[in-house]
């Protein structure tokens, strides 16, 4: 098959998340045997695809993308945006001369030729403005996150780990500091990581600080690595996004602060659902909670053990080669 040419547009943000290009990733880490990539946005865009064609361009408007896919003779578009409204999205379905793939949370105005979704809410699964040939592909078997969580299983050691993974976002920034700098985070735990994004803010501060308090700072670790580490790990304490489903796919006892508003629906249903503890929205922020309820699960091994089971139930990890296939498909068309 002669190669395509596809064009990504994503950012690689801390205020919007990395959730976003780190999918985009992972669904095309399948394809880059068969393509030409082009990745048009803002960030540190190199960081997650050395080998593409990057374009930093502040314009996030739908034309923009449409020029570009016009110019470079893009073969295939695939964007990953929050952008609520139906403007943009009219004007790509209408103008975009590549089939158009769309990585998306929400539902609503989102319009493309195949739809990847893989929320768990069905909420979110709604597009009233679709064509009718399009194909949407929503829910928990299409979450993209990255194949190697579903190989690895929850088997922590005897030692007492505690990881903590921050995500995107202001308060996902402070909640880090917070934690590293409590005096009540230390007690119990053997050892300690922290895990953020290659985007995060004031990375050095931060790092100095994880130093004196004995913490283990990593920082932009690959799916893999990641993987690793989250399964030898007593317990997770994370921010909400797409970390809370890799946590689920290997099986780890999670404690989840929610810290964006978008976030809160999602985390209530895994926690009514029995897969995670939810630290809420409105006390998450609160550091000597997120210690103490992370030390109470700790003591709850049999707690510990029916989380780990209904979080693989709930995400195989798996979403990505689906994605992936439906891609495939429309290649070979």
């Amino acid at each position: 098959m002669q190669r395509k040419r596809f064009l990504v547009r994503v950012d690689a943000l801390h205020d919007s998340g990395l959730a976003h290009i780190v999918r985009c990733k992972n669904i095309l880490s399948l394809l880059n045997h068969e393509i030409d990539l082009f990745v048009l946005g803002k960030g540190d865009i190199s960081s997650f695809f050395p080998t593409a064609e990057i374009i930093i361009d502040n314009d996030d408007s739908a034309p923009n993308i449409v020029k570009y896919a016009i110019s470079l003779e893009i073969d295939f578009t695939i964007v990953d945006l929050v952008v609520r409204d139906n403007l943009f999205w009219d004007y790509l379905s209408e103008n975009i001369p590549t089939p158009l793939i769309v990585i998306d949370d929400y539902g609503g105005d989102v319009q493309g030729d195949l739809i990847i979704n893989g929320t768990i809410l069905s909420e979110y699964h709604n597009y009233p403005e679709q064509k009718r040939n399009s194909l949407i592909l929503c829910g928990k078997n299409y979450s993209q996150i990255h194949p190697f969580f579903s190989s690895k299983n929850w088997d922590h050691s005897d030692k007492k780990i505690l990881s903590i993974i921050i995500g995107g976002g202001d308060r996902a920034t402070a909640w880090a500091h917070s934690l590293v700098n409590n005096k009540k985070t230390h007690e119990q735990w053997d050892k300690i990581f922290l895990v953020v994004g290659s985007s995060f803010p004031s990375f050095e501060v931060l790092s100095e600080e994880c130093k004196k308090n004995n913490i283990t700072i990593k920082k932009g670790i690959s799916s893999q690595d990641l993987a690793v580490l989250l399964s030898t790990t007593t317990i997770a304490l994370v921010t909400g996004g797409m970390i809370v489903y890799e946590c689920l796919a290997i099986g780890v006892p999670t404690v989840v602060f929610p810290q964006e508003l978008n976030l809160i629906k999602e985390i209530d249903y895994f926690s009514k659902n029995g897969c995670v503890v939810n630290l809420t929205y409105e006390d998450g922020m609160n550091s000597d909670l997120a210690i103490q309820t992370a030390k109470k699960l700790l003591f709850s091994p049999e707690k510990m053990k029916k989380m780990s089971h209904l979080g693989k139930e709930m995400i195989d990890g798996k979403g990505v080669i689906r994605a992936a296939e439906a891609i495939k498909k429309m290649m070979n068309n």
